[in-house]
Formats: C-alpha cells, sequence, structure tokens
C-alpha cells in the first residue's frame, strides 16, 4: 500500500471514530434510557424479549446501534422496523438531538434483514426477497403417486415434508431400562401427548393437500405387523404380537438385483440392519399396460383392523420412475406409481387401509407402463419386502456389561418408541442412528442428519450421497415444561438457525432466513387461532434463532415448535381439548401452507 492511500484512509478513519471515552458516554447516555425498550417493543409486538444494546457508535451524522442477539427474536416487520427507529429517535439524549438514525444491528444483523413478511389474509403465499421459485417446474416425477388422485395447484402436490413429534420411549443406561423422555404430568406425557396431534390431525390435513409426509417415527397405532418377502425369515414361532410373516409370490423373468431387505432376526441390536442382509428383485420394465410380470405379498392378517402399508425397492441409475403398485383391501383397491429413482433401501409409506383377517389383502407390482405416465426404454422395476401394521419395539438395547441375551425390548408398540430405533429398522445406516454415546442424544441429534441423508441427491443436498427425496421443509413438534401463577401461560416458542457450519445459506445456495420466515408464519399462525377461539392472551414467545439439533442439522427450512407447557393447568386445560389440537393442527396446516 502506497503513503498516499495509507494517509487517505488514516483520515477517513479518524474522521468517523470516537474516542473511547466518548464511545463509553454515548452507551451510557442511551443505556439509561433503553431499559423501557424492552417493554414498549413487548406492547407492540406482544413478545417480551430481553433487549440488551451492547454499543453505540456514532457514523457522521448518524448513530448507529448494536444490540445482543435477542432483539432477533421478536417478529419484525417493515412497519415494526420504522416504530422502533423512532422511539429511537424520541429516547435520544438532548446532546445528540442532531443526529439521525442510522443502522441497527442485532448481533452483526441489519434489523433490516431480519424483517418478516407474515402470513397474508388471502391465502396466497408472502412476498419476499427469499421465495424460491417452484420446485415442481424441473422436478423429476414424484415418488408417490395415487393413480385417482387430485392435483391441487395452489395447494401442496408434489411437496416433500419432513416431519416428527418430539420424544419417545428409550433405553436409559444409567437406570439400565426403558423409560419416557419426559416426566408424567396432567395425564400424559410429552412423548406421547403431541402424537395426538402429528398422528390423527397434522399429517392427514398436509396429506390431504397434497404433500408425501414421512417421519422418522413409526406412525401406525396398530400393534400388529406382517412382513412379506422374497428372502428367508427368522424361524421363530410367530404368535402373540411377535411380527407375522406373509406369503410372496412372482410371475414373470424377475432376477436378483444384489443387496435388499431381510427379516433375518426376531429382535435386532447394536448396529444390526436388516436392509443389507438380504436381496431384493429386478426386471426390465414393459411399455405395455399390466407388464409381464408381477409381484404378490399377501400379508396373513391376524385382526381385522386399518393397517399402514409400506414398501421397499432398490433405486438403481436406471429405475423405473412409474412403477405400479395395487394395494388390494377392504375398501377395494388403491393403485399407485412410484419413482423408483428415489427412496430405495428403506420403508417408503403407501397409505393406510383397513384389511380383513387372514389372506384377502395383497400388494401386487407389475411392470407394465400405465397409460398415463411414460415409458423410459432400458427403465428397470425392482422390489423387495412389504410391511404391513406398525407392530411391537423390535430392537433391544442394554449395557455394555450385559450380555446380548439379557438385552430388552421397550415392550412396547413401535409407535410409542424415539427416532433412533425406527431409524434402524428401516436401514439408516449406523453411521447416523449411532453417532453419540447414549440413546437419549442418539434420539433427538439424529433426526436432521436423517432428513439430510434422505434427501442426499437431490435438488436440495445435491452434495451428500442419500435416498434423493428433495425434502422442502422439516417440522419438529414438541412442547415444553414450566409453570406460572393464577392462569396465565408460558405460550408458544417457535426456533429456527440462521447458522449451520459457519453457513447461512442451506446446501442448494438457499438463504437460511426462509428458515425465519417460515417459522414466523407458523408460529403467527397458531398464536392467531389460539387467541381467536380459545384464549385471547395466550402468550407469543420468541421467534428464535437457537443452535438446537432439530432446526440446525436439517439440509431444508426447519423449526422447531415448543407449543405449550404441558407442565401448566393453564394450557394443559385446553391441550386435552381434542377441538384445540384440531385448531392448532389447522393453524400448523396453514402456516406451512
Amino acid at each position: 500500500m502506497n503513503l498516499k492511500k495509507f494517509l487517505t484512509i488514516s483520515v477517513a478513519a479518524a474522521s468517523l471514530a470516537i474516542p473511547m471515552s466518548g464511545q463509553s458516554s454515548l452507551l451510557s447516555s442511551y443505556k439509561s434510557k433503553c431499559d423501557s425498550l424492552g417493554t414498549l417493543v413487548q406492547e407492540r409486538t406482544t413478545v417480551k424479549a430481553g433487549i440488551r444494546l451492547t454499543s453505540v457508535m456514532k457514523r457522521g451524522n448518524f448513530i448507529d446501534f448494536y444490540f445482543s442477539g435477542s432483539l432477533g427474536d421478536i417478529p419484525w416487520t417493515h412497519e415494526d422496523v420504522e416504530w422502533f427507529k423512532h422511539t429511537l429517535h424520541e429516547i435520544t439524549p438532548e446532546e445528540f438531538a442532531k443526529y439521525k438514525i442510522g443502522n441497527i444491528y442485532c448481533d452483526r444483523v441489519l434489523i433490516g434483514n431480519l424483517v418478516v413478511p407474515g402470513p397474508r389474509n388471502d391465502g396466497r403465499p408472502s412476498e419476499h426477497k427469499y421465495r424460491i421459485r417452484d420446485p415442481k417446474a424441473s422436478e423429476r416425477p414424484a415418488m408417490i403417486r395415487k393413480e385417482d388422485r387430485i392435483v391441487f395447484d395452489k395447494g401442496l402436490t408434489d411437496r416433500y415434508i419432513a416431519l416428527w413429534q418430539s420424544h419417545g420411549r428409550y433405553y436409559e443406561a444409567s437406570t439400565r431400562r426403558w423409560e419416557w423422555q419426559r416426566a408424567p404430568l396432567h395425564t400424559t406425557v410429552e412423548d406421547m401427548y403431541t402424537q395426538s396431534y402429528v398422528l390423527p390431525f397434522l399429517i392427514p390435513m398436509l396429506e390431504n393437500a397434497g404433500a408425501y409426509v414421512m417421519t422418522p417415527r413409526e406412525r401406525d397405532t396398530q400393534k400388529y405387523e406382517i412382513i412379506t418377502d422374497n428372502d428367508p425369515s427368522f424361524s421363530n414361532v410367530r404368535k402373540g404380537l411377535v411380527r407375522r410373516l406373509g406369503k410372496y409370490s412372482e410371475t414373470g423373468a424377475w432376477k436378483d438385483a444384489g443387496v435388499g431387505f431381510a427379516d433375518y432376526k426376531e429382535i435386532y441390536t447394536g448396529n444390526d440392519n436388516p436392509f443389507v442382509h438380504g436381496t431384493a428383485r429386478q426386471i426390465a420394465s414393459s411399455s405395455e399396460p399390466g407388464g409381464n410380470a408381477t409381484i404378490t405379498w399377501t400379508p396373513d392378517v391376524p385382526e381385522r383392523g386399518n393397517y399402514a402399508v409400506y414398501i421397499s425397492y432398490k433405486s438403481l441409475p436406471n429405475s423405473s420412475e412409474s412403477a405400479h403398485y395395487t394395494v388390494k383391501h377392504m375398501g377395494g383397491t388403491s393403485s399407485f406409481l412410484v419413482n423408483q429413482r428415489m427412496g430405495g433401501g428403506t420403508w417408503i409409506y403407501l397409505g393406510t387401509f383397513e384389511f380383513d383377517h387372514g389372506t384377502d389383502g395383497c400388494v401386487i407390482l407389475d411392470n407394465g407402463t400405465q397409460k398415463d405416465a411414460s415409458h423410459k426404454c432400458g427403465s428397470i422395476v425392482t422390489a423387495d419386502a412389504v410391511k404391513i401394521g406398525g407392530g411391537m419395539g423390535k430392537i433391544a438395547r442394554g449395557n455394555d456389561d450385559m450380555p446380548l441375551s439379557e438385552y430388552t425390548t421397550s415392550g412396547l408398540p413401535s409407535f410409542t418408541e424415539g427416532a433412533l430405533y425406527w431409524m434402524q429398522w428401516a436401514g439408516i445406516d449406523s453411521t447416523i442412528t449411532r453417532a453419540h454415546d447414549n440413546d437419549y442424544t442418539n434420539d433427538y441429534a439424529d433426526r436432521g442428519p436423517w432428513v439430510s441423508h434422505m434427501a442426499g441427491g437431490s435438488r436440495v443436498n445435491p452434495k451428500e450421497p442419500g435416498k434423493g427425496i428433495p425434502f422442502d421443509l422439516a417440522f419438529a413438534f414438541h412442547t415444553d415444561a414450566g409453570t406460572t401463577p393464577a392462569d396465565s401461560t408460558i405460550g408458544t416458542l417457535a426456533i429456527y438457525t440462521s447458522k449451520s457450519n459457519g453457513s447461512r445459506k442451506y446446501p442448494d445456495g438457499e438463504d437460511r432466513m426462509l428458515g425465519r420466515i417460515m417459522t414466523d408464519d407458523i408460529q403467527t399462525q397458531i398464536v392467531k387461532d389460539i387467541r381467536t377461539q380459545f384464549e385471547p392472551e395466550w402468550s407469543r414467545r420468541q421467534l428464535a434463532d437457537r443452535s438446537y439439533s432439530e432446526s440446525r442439522t436439517p439440509c431444508v427450512p426447519a423449526t422447531l415448535l415448543e407449543l405449550l407447557s404441558h407442565q401448566n393447568f393453564a394450557e394443559m386445560k385446553y391441550g386435552l381439548d381434542p377441538s384445540f389440537r384440531f385448531t392448532v393442527s389447522r393453524a400448523i396446516y396453514k402456516g406451512i401452507l
């Protein structure tokens, strides 16, 4: 750097700087005035946040303000920011009245970059600079397409959502037993309570709008489970609630497709992975409807009832994008086209159907091409096991000093267990499921990596290998703890993460501000609907930028919701009401939409 340029920069810097004593005086002058800012902000936004001024700097004719990160806990709108600047101007000490309000920073981020548009009242998406193009414009055929489906152009058709409900039963090594992760309160535990929103209300709402929803926990409450596969299964007696064995049959020239699923043990331990202990099947696709080959999976259903149907297959570079499955059940037949280029090597949910006792129902796969699907020369149809029903826990745990023979399962239906055990049963590699040294941490910390793995190789996570499913968002549904006096509420907290691994971008290059905007839309809608229909004074907590695993590690915009305090009677008197749970679930659906 030459001397002239150095002197120019030095003089410019000196003209902007204030002596340290001057900076301290400026800060102290404002700090005493800023003590009431938090109250004023809460009165305007209804959000209580600890607003702390850390620095004030004079820049020419402007004064810049630096606040702690808690300033970002407010769902700022453009109008709110202008009001905040006006309020700062009003409390400006007289000796600085000639200066204008300059930049306002929240932990080095301009407050203007934290503005959220908020949900609209006309049903249309909010406008903002972070909006992405419609992914459906360039997407491959959807992974699951029901043949008689209704396409919702302004709904969630062909959108992919990763969704899970808080905690679940897990093995605690320190007590050498299976436990709930949260304490029993008000006739329930959080591990089960959040299920009463997600399973009967939220997932069906999203699916009815066209979305494909995946969860790292078992979603079927059915206690029975039937596995039908081309490979031999474990030889134990199938009685009581032990997994039943269905009948597998095929016609045509199917051949081996390499590694696949086998239900080779009644109880799985350690790093056991059933999706690498068997084989899959394959055949060339046919251009004719119905094709020239079929596979039929016929379950022996022990009891009439509703059963979730899961399929599995192998994804190959030339896999068919329209493999034709037919489910025969008590309600008739349901047909699906499956894009097998994504989702191979795990359980893929087709739907829940009513089956009668016995062997009347079945799942059929053919290698034909339906009239509304395009046939690609050289494409391959693959097949592996079919699972019907949720079943009982089949993952056994114990301490390192115990023989495997003393390991135990939870003894409860699979849907009550944490995500960790479902992921193992669904073929997720132990590098994800056993990344930490205890099941408690693995259960919650593996859900975000599960999202990224399932999306690996898709447009949203192109550099990581995985199942190729392009999730649009991830949503974690929790409730919180805490009590308040009288009838006041703890309220609704919503969490997102603006930076992961030092980056403010998702793997596809989109800005992580999308997570803040989505989280605000959901939280705003929940609070608005609760205040309208149940409790006008319902508390809105922070729109919090925090580094929680479930909001930080997914490769897509993610929200971690703490809906209410399951410890606080003032909230649970609403929370145990099914109409309240319906309203909240519908609010989340509207926020996502």
